[in-house]
């Protein structure tokens, strides 16, 4: 008997010990599959934008904003959450997945025909007829995401990123391969837009491709309701986020027109949409490796820092680029015709600081079951932002958005430490010194970078671009190798942690 019980218990903690290193192995993959996606995806998108912004004029990426603010905006307040919540889920069958789909079909089918009826009073609303055309055309990307397989929400349950990679990937080079011809051919807005609708059925296709799981019309409506019971705080921030974000954008584009919207989108795809692609690693990463460790008390703090400090060593250098680097970039890049983006893009920079910070406490919320916090913290954040947007807007015109999302994102960042403390009792300090660690750091870099600037006598070539780039990188690189020695961060430590894992078989 007693050497039955041995046997057990060495059978029992060896299960554990290679569950363990099976996690270990797939987040490190995982992690490695996120950031090759978002390097290449984003690469791909920055080169587009780059060769787009030197063919089209600023008024044709504002229509399209425009349009796209409506499309996303009303896909976003109509959004149940119930694929968040079959992620968040673990006794999750087929019922809920065909219930989820077909939820999902129903609802992007009666956005498109709805966008599609209506498309005319927007044409009237922003008194441009091109506009009318253009949503309904863009509604067809609707439609094709509502087909899009469920299986990617499988995909990562089961934290299989090489696949959700080649489920992003392949459809940014569809849009690439159509949309920079067409604008040679056509030199108008109608490229941008096509590019958009083909890239929507690419991603349904492949994601049929990627995953063998084919859904079927269906619902039950217990299921569906505990789907809503988890997804319903993801329904409520979606309109918040979706009012901060897009109505913003039909706003300016209303009072400000297209002229300055399209200078405000482009600043957003060089600059906030580069650090949101940062933070998504963040959220396709943390969310389901947090939900698998949401009873593991331990575990899921480890992770949660360890997942702060990647993100601030990756996020904060970035911001700083943006800060000190921005005119270059646009002058060299983009020519001088889109020189009014630059001082927004260093906004962009600022608010980044903010957005990395804030992004792990909104991915634990989530992930580990409590919702209704995030959700009361972000309806502090856009309450703030939208009583201080029209004031700001009359003041500092499209600058004045991006000083709103700065203000509204610092003034709950204390009440949002405070949360963490209250239910994860994880201490403020904790925190700080991971801020402050990596904001060091960055000081440090940009000192570096603006030194450099003044003994090349400040002038704007490529290779002074890439030179600066380079020095300030490699000066980031050192001086958080030494303090990382120094302080016993850790960081390092972690990313051999990672790629050791990674070799494990």
């Amino acid at each position: 008997m007693i050497d039955k019980e041995i046997v057990m218990g060495n059978t029992e903690t060896g299960c554990k010990a290679e569950a363990v290193s099976s996690l270990s192995r797939k987040v490190s993959k995982g992690m490695a599959w996120i950031a090759v996606s978002n390097v290449l995806t984003r690469g791909l998108q920055i080169i587009s934008a780059i060769i787009l912004a030197r063919l089209l004029m600023p008024s044709d990426f504002g229509a399209v904003a425009v349009c796209m603010a409506v499309v996303t905006f009303v896909q976003g307040t109509t959004d149940m959450g119930f694929l968040s919540a079959l992620v968040q889920r673990a006794d999750v069958d087929d019922s809920y997945l065909n219930t989820a789909w077909t939820i999902e079909l129903l609802r992007m089918t009666s956005i498109a025909l709805s966008l599609i009826a209506i498309a005319p009073l927007f044409g009237i609303f922003f008194k441009d007829e091109g506009v009318t055309g253009l949503l309904r055309l863009l509604s067809l990307s609707i439609f094709f995401q509502g087909l899009n397989s469920v299986g990617l929400v499988c995909l990562r349950k089961e934290l299989d990123f090489y696949r959700l990679f080649l489920s992003e990937v392949i459809p940014a080079i569809a849009y690439i391969l159509l949309v920079i011809p067409l604008a040679f051919l056509l030199k108008n807005v109608w490229a941008l837009a096509f590019g958009i609708v083909f890239s929507s059925l690419v991603t349904c296709i492949v994601s049929y491709m990627l995953y063998p799981y084919r859904p079927r019309l269906a619902f039950q409506s217990k299921k569906a309701l505990k789907l809503f019971h988890f997804g319903k705080w993801i329904f409520v921030q979606g309109i918040l986020v979706m009012i901060s974000e897009h109505i913003t954008t039909l706003i300016m584009g209303k009072y400000l027109g297209m002229v300055v919207l399209g200078y405000y989108n482009r600043a957003t795809v060089f600059s906030k949409q580069i650090s949101q692609q940062v933070t998504q690693f963040v959220w396709r990463m943390g969310f389901p490796l947090y939900s698998q460790l949401q009873n593991e008390e331990e575990k899921l703090r480890t992770t949660y820092f360890g997942t702060m400090k990647l993100l601030l060593f990756t996020g904060f250098p970035l911001a700083g680029m943006l800060l000190v680097l921005s005119k270059d970039f646009t002058i060299i890049l983009l020519t001088e015709k889109w020189l009014m983006i630059v001082p927004l893009m260093q906004l962009f920079g600022i608010f980044s600081f903010f957005l990395f910070m804030v992004t792990p406490i909104s991915v634990l919320f989530q992930s580990t079951g409590r919702p209704a916090i995030s959700t009361k913290l972000s309806f502090l954040i856009n309450g703030v932002f939208i009583l201080s947007l029209i004031p700001f807007i009359t003041l500092w015109g499209a600058s004045g958005v991006v000083m709103s999302s700065i203000v509204s994102t610092a003034v709950v960042f204390p009440l949002q430490l405070y949360m963490v403390t209250k239910v994860y009792k994880i201490r403020v300090w904790e925190h700080l010194r991971i801020f402050s660690i990596s904001f060091l750091n960055t000081v440090i870099m940009i000192a570096v970078i603006q030194a450099l600037r003044v003994m090349l006598c400040n002038q704007v070539s490529l290779i002074n671009f890439i030179s600066l780039g380079i020095s300030g990188g490699l000066a980031y690189f050192l001086s958080f190798y030494v303090s990382d020695k120094i302080f016993n961060y850790g960081l390092f430590e972690l990313i051999y942690s990672r790629f050791t894992a990674l070799k494990i078989k």
